[in-house]
């Protein structure tokens, strides 16, 4: 948007006395195009365009959005939230001063990849499947793009032109026995075009799918207690969910969440560092500036068990006398930005896999987990898990489906008493008070000394 239209909107805002106000436009893209049962079911389009306006007064906060971008409207939603502000007019003009622009290079953007390529690379993975076996009765293959250009001002003089652009690839398969139903699911994605595909061997993942969700259909309940657990490298929900959402502002600045007040304090294990960085280069999580128009930092959350740091967006760094880490974010202009997390990861150790599964006497090997939920206040979480297998006498045993794991975020981090050196990563979409925003959630596999697993089997 035109950079005197925002200035004079920001200047009618602040007139008051307000302490600060922010505008977040954008113009934004998003592309589905679906294959289901070996054909390209749909194809979905996705237009999203307008304002955010916030104005910020001690502890309240007065936010509105609206796409009709007429100044005339404009003006009218400035006057109508600023009547919330009882203070004496002040003339203190702001000026646009610190230009931004940062914008992505991208080497195969959305755009610039042809439907037809598209199409065959979805039926190729659909082809690969229907050749592995034929109790895969369904196969969902997605390619899903997001264009966005945005600009952000706000009354500390900031004024910020950016692009992001991000493309992911999501293939769900469904088998079946005739008595048993199951699923697994293969996910990746970039914070850039079509060139996240040249390091992926689609084959090979696609039959390691393949072999995981067939497996799955003679997998035994699994038990129930409290064992030693080891939990697999990748999707890090562990990490996000029972830590991340304990360090966001959101909750902290609020003095009511697990990790409020406890910096300098030992919250995890020795042998625990977590580092939420939203500058890693094309990580799906990343961002070049965040919603709030500030840089985003490699924040060391945990170092070697000890709370460092937390993640802070602009207002609640008010709230909490702090300057904000970068974490500012928003699905879109219809929510209000919070502190939110971009690429959370739980830092490498010096074990391996084999001593750990040696290591215990009868357990259970989490290797790839699936969804979840905490409360970022009491800090209990209930995690399922996708593939899991039985340890017994320091070997793995056979498959078990069904397992959950329980727990409270404290004492999970100060179970973990092995971290593996085999570090990876899972892409996602994390949701809050700011809707749904692309993160980013790596671990290595760790086995915890002591958790509760939720199962059916009394084995």
């Amino acid at each position: 948007m035109d950079k005197s239209l925002l200035e004079k909107l920001i200047n009618n805002a602040v007139d008051t006395g307000a302490d600060y106000c922010d505008l977040f436009y954008e113009d934004t893209y998003i592309k589905k195009i679906i294959l289901n049962d070996s054909k390209i079911d749909k194809i979905e389009n996705t237009f999203i365009k307008g304002l955010g306006i916030r104005l910020v007064d001690n502890d309240k906060v007065y936010y509105t959005d609206t796409n009709d971008l007429e100044i005339n409207n404009l003006e009218c939603i400035i006057n109508e939230l600023k009547s919330n502000i009882n203070k004496p007019k002040i003339n203190n003009k702001i000026n646009l001063n610190t230009i931004i622009n940062e914008n992505y290079e991208i080497k195969k953007s959305n755009n610039s990849i042809t439907y037809d390529f598209k199409k065959e690379y979805l039926k190729n993975i659909d082809n690969i499947v229907r050749k592995y076996d034929d109790r895969i009765i369904q196969v969902n293959a997605i390619f899903s793009e997001y264009d966005q250009v945005a600009t952000i001002a706000n009354s500390k003089e900031k004024y910020v032109n950016t692009n992001r652009s991000l493309t992911r690839l999501v293939v769900i398969l469904i088998a079946s026995d005739g008595i048993n139903k199951v699923n697994s699911h293969y996910v990746k994605g970039s914070n850039n075009g079509y060139e996240f595909l040249d390091n992926i061997d689609i084959e090979k993942e696609i039959n390691i799918l393949c072999e995981s969700t067939i497996n799955k259909l003679s997998a035994k309940p699994a038990p129930s207690g409290t064992l030693p657990v080891i939990v697999g490298g990748g999707f890090g929900v562990l990490i996000h969910e029972a830590v991340g959402h304990s360090l966001e502002a959101t909750t902290v600045a609020k003095k009511i969440g697990v990790l409020s007040n406890k910096i300098g304090q030992k919250v995890a294990a020795d042998i625990v560092t977590v580092v939420d960085d939203g500058k890693i280069n094309n990580s799906w999580g990343s961002i070049l500036i965040d919603d709030e128009g500030n840089y985003p930092n490699k924040n060391i959350c945990i170092e070697n068990g000890i709370l460092k740091g937390y993640l802070v967006d602009e207002v609640n760094g008010i709230k909490m006398n702090t300057n904000p880490t970068g974490s500012g974010r928003r699905e879109n202009y219809h929510y209000i930005t919070t502190s939110r997390m971009t690429n959370t990861n739980l830092l490498v150790g010096k074990s391996t896999v084999d001593e750990m599964i040696k290591s215990i006497e009868y357990g259970l090997y989490a290797k790839v987990m699936g969804g979840g939920s905490v409360d970022p206040i009491t800090g209990d979480f209930n995690f399922s898990v996708e593939d899991a297998y039985i340890i017994k006498n320091g070997k793995l045993d056979h498959m078990v489906k069904g397992a959950s794991l329980i727990g409270n975020t404290l004492d999970v981090m100060n179970n973990i008493e092995m971290i593996c050196n085999d570090f990876d990563s899972a892409t996602g979409y994390c949701g809050s008070e700011s809707g749904f925003v692309p993160v980013t959630c790596g671990q290595p596999t760790i086995k915890i000394s002591s958790i509760l697993v939720g199962g059916s089997s009394n084995d």
